[in-house]
């Protein structure tokens, strides 16, 4: 399943290139592609394929180990970008920015608590 924001890259596999497993004519294929932010790993095209982010000729292939056959148009749906940063799981914001702020923060508490 798809959605908008989904990329698709097509390749169309040379006469040459039949016989050759799928996720390794990719992982070749895609090597310089410029539409890739990043190039894609071996691993990360078969698990793309696993999970049914590759089509061939507009039918779902989902085994990464099936040969390429010539001269057919491979489409492989790259998922959309998450943010990398996690969401914070508490509401008040956090004033130390490092370990050396965390200990004065407790130092300053500590005292407080003392006197």
């Amino acid at each position: 399943m798809t959605s908008e924001l989904d990329r698709h890259i097509l390749v169309t596999a040379p006469p040459d290139a039949g016989g050759v497993r799928i996720d390794r004519f990719l992982a070749t294929a895609l090597e310089d592609n410029a539409a890739l932010d990043v190039p894609l790993s071996r691993t990360r095209i078969k698990a793309l394929i696993q999970s049914g982010g590759l089509f061939e000729a507009d039918a779902p292939q989902i085994d990464p180990s099936a040969t390429v056959r010539a001269d057919i148009e491979y489409r492989l749906v790259l998922p959309p970008v998450r943010d990398a940063t996690p969401p914070l799981s508490f509401n008040a914001p956090c004033k130390c920015r490092s370990l050396w702020g965390i200990r004065q923060a407790v130092r300053r508490v500590t005292m407080l608590l003392t006197f």
